[in-house]
């Protein structure tokens, strides 16, 4: 089954129907919405610290499938034992979703964000993707998470029927917000649709599926990185207290963060990858995101 073949197709059908069946009268307070996800919308992947680091560190972004064969041909571990270790209680459920389609194994999972912080629940660094991935990656959106709307039963079994009927592509992605999040997207403000399209609600979510067929996607490709301005503003304050110390003092406040900040020694590390990337010409700007 070709997942990205049958996005296109529904997602012409939402289309048509917003053209053709949507109340004239409520056109006026739902372009707005469409608009802005037409301008704003990208793809974007919420990491913990540690993973934001090695992606920064290693020039690239890998799914399960290309981290499992890698480790595998490093260190001659079963590429099977590992993808199960990554996914946990979802192994099933992710690999028969996975297999359903060509090449289901070179997916990258991502959500749908026109300007928050994402799905924190997930990692509290938000990866934002640059619009101009597109043509080399096909790009697919669902109507919610995978597993949870399209998997069914034990053992697994693909709803095609619901599938079919719950995705689109990329130049009909706004099509899709607007049939979830109707409510919000006639009565809401922009704020509030970022909010509704990628949080931690799993409920809320647009899934978004990329793919050139290799499993990963170059750090080039980040347009920028994420996080919530309050996490910002702690880490940032606390660099500054560590840097006013001698280099005695500042090995006792590593020891005292430790146990108090453990992320902020990952933060520290991202700041001078983040730097040196700049030195070499590669910019890539984390901003403070202000919560909704």
């Amino acid at each position: 089954m070709n997942l990205f073949a049958v996005c296109t197709e529904n997602g012409q059908r939402l289309k048509n129907g917003y053209e053709h069946g949507f109340l004239e009268e409520e056109k006026p307070r739902a372009e707005p919405f469409l608009d802005t996800i037409r301008r704003k919308g990208r793809l974007s992947i919420n990491a913990k610290p540690t993973s934001l680091l090695l992606v920064l560190q290693g020039g690239a972004y890998y799914n399960a499938y290309r981290i499992a064969q890698r480790k595998s041909e490093a260190e001659g571990t079963d590429r099977e034992a590992l993808l199960r270790e990554i996914f946990g209680d979802s192994y099933a459920q992710r690999t028969a979703f996975d297999c359903h389609f060509a090449e289901g194994d070179s997916f990258l999972y991502s959500a749908l964000n026109i300007g928050n912080a994402g799905a924190t629940s997930y990692g509290e660094y938000c990866v934002v993707w640059r619009d101009d991935l597109r043509p080399e990656y096909q790009v697919a959106y669902l109507y919610g998470d995978s597993l949870k709307h399209f998997v069914h039963s034990d053992p697994p079994i693909i709803d095609e029927a619901e599938l079919r009927s719950s995705g689109a592509c990329h130049a009909t992605k706004e099509y899709l917000a607007l049939s979830k999040h109707r409510k919000v997207a006639l009565t809401g403000t922009e704020k509030q649709w970022a909010e509704c399209l990628c949080s931690d609600n799993p409920k809320e979510y647009i899934e978004a599926i990329f793919t050139n067929g290799t499993g990963s996607v170059a750090t080039s490709y980040i347009e920028e990185n994420r996080i919530k301005e309050a996490n910002l503003d702690l880490y940032d304050d606390t660099t500054r207290q560590y840097y006013r110390r001698s280099p005695d003092m500042q090995a006792e406040f590593i020891q005292e963060i430790k146990d108090r900040l453990p992320d902020w020694l990952v933060y520290d590390d991202i700041c001078k990858e983040l730097e040196t990337m700049k030195q070499q010409g590669r910019e890539i700007e984390l901003r403070g995101i202000e919560d909704a």
